[in-house]
């Protein structure tokens, strides 16, 4: 990474709606992270700061190359409640209607924020909880979603602590 990357902050997208079952998972490890103080009122706290996009076009907005980035996801997989570091290739290439829940989804945002930056490499990792097809309205998470959301508050809580780079599966410009 650049020299640059030394001062950038975490940014966490929280993707989903949270009144769409367990499509709010994103938007639970975005409150978890307020909950628990690493992120202030304002969303910025600690080294992280946390947005919620409920489609791909607050996604593309709030891809910048001068934060390091965490999105969280929920994909449709079974068995629910697994957490995946997704790699960016995968994104490119996955099974249909597989890796989001949403129409258009993380992998076209992501392509699109970099045609937009020219090149600026986006320092991007991918956090996605396994939902199966439970994605009903007005239901809150199930309780093995739920428990994952502690799994992800952690991991971004260990990539806060580690500094500049996000290194590792999921990760990549």
């Amino acid at each position: 990474m650049s020299g640059r990357c030394a001062e950038r902050r975490l940014r966490v997208i929280g993707v989903g709606c949270r009144w769409a079952g367990d499509d709010g998972v994103g938007p639970a490890v975005v409150d978890a992270l307020a909950s628990e103080g690493l992120t202030g009122a304002d969303g910025v706290h600690a080294g992280i700061d946390a947005h919620l996009a409920r489609d791909v076009a607050e996604l593309v907005d709030l891809l910048a190359p001068d934060r390091r980035l965490v999105i969280v996801d929920a994909a449709r997989v079974e068995p629910a409640g697994r957490v995946l570091d997704v790699p960016l290739d995968a994104l490119a290439r996955p099974p249909a209607g597989a890796l989001s829940a949403h129409g258009a989804g993380v992998a076209e945002a992501v392509g699109l924020a970099r045609a937009l930056h020219e090149g600026d490499g986006l320092d991007v990792r991918v956090i996605a909880v396994t939902v199966g097809h439970r994605l009903a309205s007005g239901e809150g998470l199930s309780p093995v979603v739920a428990v994952a959301v502690q799994d992800v508050v952690e991991r971004i809580r260990v990539l806060a602590a580690a500094g500049p780079a996000l290194d590792g599966p999921g990760a990549g410009g």
